[in-house]
């Protein structure tokens, strides 16, 4: 039979052994016996210290050691010395059956006992056993060794529990984790302690479900030794023996404390981006869209699915501005901050008004991560200040044609008191002076003369005053002057005016009676210009709320766009006038015609600014 191989780098060598005995005939004939079964014996001694100093040196695959020996010291305390510094595997020979003696030997673990005399049959039985249980054990120290070495390096929380809940091992990454120095120091508490107290019943579930033979997962939270409070996530199994019975549980936890906190400030984040009114768009570096808020939807009409991972040119169209896309694209390839306002494109294809900021995000190295834009619609500003300016226009248009309509009115007044007035007077003074030199003209023929020239200049003053502004207006109101007004006009125009009103005995305030009138007036003087018309209604009404006055002709029309668009470029101070006249009092203006079918002015004011206190 042969004997048990060393595997050394590879290569099978014989199993080396270091005899230790204090006879030195029985020590050489051991050697013999160890040659004869295919061992290499590799040393002999006799002394105890000088076996431990061997066995440091030469490193032997067993020591085969004579518990009585010379010396201060035995076999069995040398073995122990031996066991303890390099785990070399002893056999005590000995030729006592000394039960003290075999209890103390017990104690150094020993790998075999043989009784002298023994034969080479029992030498090599109990080697042969010695050296399978000291490779079996090293391969076992190995496992053990590596399987610590893994425990100690995952840098989960790992820990076994008894069936009882103890806790038995927790490697290093556990113990920080729980803020303890020592397994000793963690197991001073009941882990559920360590847990709070919303999860501990939830832990203890999960244990008892993994001792019936389940397995189970559970997040909850700890709280360190130093108080620092840790969300883990746990996953747990049964662990059997050799029997297959569950003796110990097995948990294998991971710190997600930051994946938590993470989600709960996405949360809040997410509230707080739904709470916000104005749009916010979370774009990434290659300005890919990562995220939108409600506002962003409501004012885009767009859905999530049409934005996210798409960019935001989806938005433009060909109103929007390029010169200001461009100055977006170089603020964000620089990482600068933008300020501006762009019009864009609705889902629906229409326009808005976006007043946009665009801020960029850079991580802990500099780098841009994230880009952040905040959009605002102000589609309603924006119309509003276009039609201030529009306003604005059109006022300094009026207001240059009311100032040259006053000096042609100017100019009007003066030609007729030179033209008429003048001369009635300088007739009265060529009386005056030649009435001595006509002595054959009797005075009273004189006087009638001047009587007469006076009346008529009277009636010139009346005339012009009137057109200036008629006296009925102030002395009776709104409809007797605008009976007054139509029967003017219709004589000179030689038309049917008719003027129907509900309101006779009603005095509206003096700036509503001015207004109805100058728009009335204006409407008419534009009707004999350019109607071409037989019939004219005016016509005075309360309307619930409102005080409404309507202007009606059977002409030929007009284009009522065409109209409005020169009145806005200022070459109908007529039409502007009347628009000005009404805003000031409230009212509206509405001004409706097509050619060949006449036309329709109605103004429209608040019935509780028109009517004056009584």
């Amino acid at each position: 039979m042969r004997s048990m191989q060393i595997k050394s780098d590879g290569a099978a060598r014989k199993p080396r052994i270091l005899v230790v005995e204090d006879e030195a005939i029985v020590a050489l004939d051991i050697q013999q016996q160890l040659v004869q079964l295919g061992y290499e014996p590799v040393g002999h001694s006799s002394r105890a210290e000088v076996a431990i100093l061997l066995a440091r040196d030469l490193r032997p695959d067993l020591v085969l050691m004579d518990i009585q020996l010379g010396g201060a010291m035995d076999g069995i305390t040398a073995a122990q010395a031996i066991r303890s510094a390099q785990a070399i595997p002893v056999v005590f020979l000995t030729a006592f059956e000394a039960d003290d003696m075999l209890a103390r030997a017990q104690l150094t673990e020993p790998f075999g006992y043989i009784l002298k005399p023994f034969s080479a049959r029992e030498l090599r039985t109990v080697i042969e056993m010695a050296l399978y249980r000291s490779a079996t054990d090293a391969r076992l120290r190995k496992s053990e060794q590596q399987f610590r070495t893994i425990f100690e390096a995952e840098p989960e929380c790992v820990q076994v529990f008894d069936s009882m809940g103890e806790l038995l091992q927790i490697n290093t990454a556990g113990l920080r984790m729980f803020e303890a120095e020592s397994l000793q120091q963690l197991q001073a508490y009941r882990l559920p302690d360590l847990i709070a107290p919303a999860y501990r019943q939830d832990f203890l579930a999960l244990r008892q479900r993994v001792m019936a033979g389940e397995s189970g997962v559970l997040e909850f939270e700890i709280v360190g030794l130093g108080g620092t409070r840790r969300w883990m996530d746990a996953h747990a199994a049964p662990m059997r023996d050799g029997d297959g019975r569950i003796t110990m549980m097995l948990s294998v936890a991971r710190d997600i404390t930051e994946r938590r906190l993470s989600f709960q400030q996405r949360r809040v984040s997410d509230h707080i981006l739904s709470a916000v009114s104005q749009g916010v768009v979370i774009s990434g570096p290659h300005l890919k869209v990562l995220q939108v808020n409600d506002a962003f939807l409501r004012i885009t009409g767009l859905q999530r699915a049409d934005i996210v991972g798409r960019t935001c040119k989806i938005l433009q169209g060909p109103l929007s501005d390029a010169d200001t896309i461009r100055r977006i694209g170089l603020a964000m390839h620089t990482g600068q901050d933008f300020q501006g306002e762009l019009l864009n494109y609705r889902r629906d294809g229409s326009t808005f008004w976006n007043e946009l900021s665009i801020t960029p995000v850079v991580d802990e190295n500099g780098a841009i991560s994230q880009y952040v834009g905040i959009m605002r619609d102000v589609t309603e500003r924006k119309e509003a200040q276009a039609a201030q300016q529009e306003h604005m226009h059109q006022l300094q248009s009026l207001s240059r044609r009311v100032l040259a309509a006053q000096e042609t009115e100017r100019r009007r007044v003066a030609h007729e008191l030179h033209d008429e007035l003048g001369q009635y007077l300088t007739a009265i003074k060529i009386n005056l002076q030649t009435s001595q030199a006509l002595s054959e003209v009797s005075a009273t023929a004189r006087n009638e003369g001047n009587i007469k020239i006076v009346e008529d200049a009277i009636h010139q003053v009346r005339r012009l005053a009137a057109a200036l502004r008629p006296s009925v207006l102030d002395d009776l109101g709104l409809v007797p002057a605008l009976n007054w007004m139509a029967e003017q006009n219709a004589a000179r125009g030689q038309i049917a005016i008719r003027c129907d009103s509900q309101i006779a005995d009603v005095r509206l305030l003096p700036e509503i009676e001015t207004a109805c009138f100058r728009i009335a007036q204006e409407a008419l003087t534009n009707i004999l210009r350019h109607a071409a018309c037989r019939q004219v209604d005016i016509r005075l009404e309360l309307r619930q709320d409102s005080l409404l006055l309507t202007i009606q002709d059977d002409g030929r029309g007009f284009d009522v766009n065409a109209t409005l668009q020169r009145a806005r470029g200022g070459n109908s101070l007529g039409l502007l006038g009347m628009q000005e006249r009404a805003s000031l009092i409230g009212g509206v203006l509405n001004l409706e015609s097509s050619p060949g079918s006449g036309s329709r002015l109605t103004l429209e004011c608040p019935l509780h600014l028109a009517l004056a206190q009584a």
